[in-house]
Order: structure tokens, then sequence, then C-alpha cells
């Protein structure tokens, strides 16, 4: 689908014959994949496609105990940085693996944001001057 992004506007065209479109099925796609997909354009819900395989991905990484994090930062970590950092989210969330998504923001002015599930965790100098800012204005 990423590959060939007009197939999407193919299979939902309502003008172009079913057969045609499990022609277009059966050139494009793998032979493990191409029945479902031909099934549910039987059924008129190519447009779920993405979502379908998107809840699918999401399905396999939990079955697999793979986690996705974000990892925002100004200056790339190293690989052993890295690696500490998906030790750390394996052990904290019981995971067998982890995926890290790399950001660069330089707005951070230093440090990194590590952001998995539902949990931030902030050591950013941006967010160290805000909290410093706050401590002296209470003062």
């Amino acid at each position: 689908m990423n590959d060939v992004p007009q197939i999407q506007g193919v299979l939902g065209n309502p003008t172009i014959s079913r057969e045609a479109k499990d022609r277009a099925i059966s050139r494009i796609f793998p032979k493990e994949i191409q029945n479902f997909i031909k099934v549910v354009n039987v059924h008129g819900k190519t447009a779920l496609l993405q979502e379908i395989f998107q809840g699918y991905e999401e399905y396999r990484k939990k079955c697999q105990e793979i986690m996705t994090a974000r990892l925002i930062y100004v200056t790339k970590p190293t690989q052993k940085q890295m690696d500490e950092m998906k030790q750390f989210l394996c052990n904290h969330f019981g995971k067998k693996q982890v995926l890290l998504e790399l950001i660069e923001d330089p707005s951070l002015l230093g440090g990194f944001i590590l952001q998995a599930d539902d949990h931030e965790y902030d050591w950013s100098l941006r967010a160290r001057y805000q909290r410093l800012g706050e401590k002296l204005m209470r003062r």
C-alpha cells in the first residue's frame, strides 16, 4: 500500500469492476495476502485497509512483547546510550524488545525526552530551566 499509493484510489473507485480490481490485487500484492484483500474488496471496505494493517501490526507487537518508544533529542545519542535506554524500557515495562523512533528537536536546548506508552521522561534543558524558573517564582 505504501509502495503504490494509487492502489487505494483504484480499489476505492466504484467505476472499476471487481474483476479488474482482483487482477490489480494479484499483480501488486504478495500471494500470502491477496485473498484477504480480495475479500475486503468484495465487501467494499478497501478504505479501511491501512487501518486494518496498522491494527494488525500493533497486535503483532503486543503478542511479541515489542514496544515502540520515541526519543526526542538535540544531539543524537551513541549506540551504547540507545541500548541503555532500550534496556531501561524493557525492564520498566516488562518487554522483550523496544523500537526507538528518533526525532531531532533543537528547541530542547540539550538533553532528551523519552516517551513510552503514557510515560514521558523529560531530561531536556528546556524543561529543567522551566522547573528552575517555577521554583524561583515561588520564593
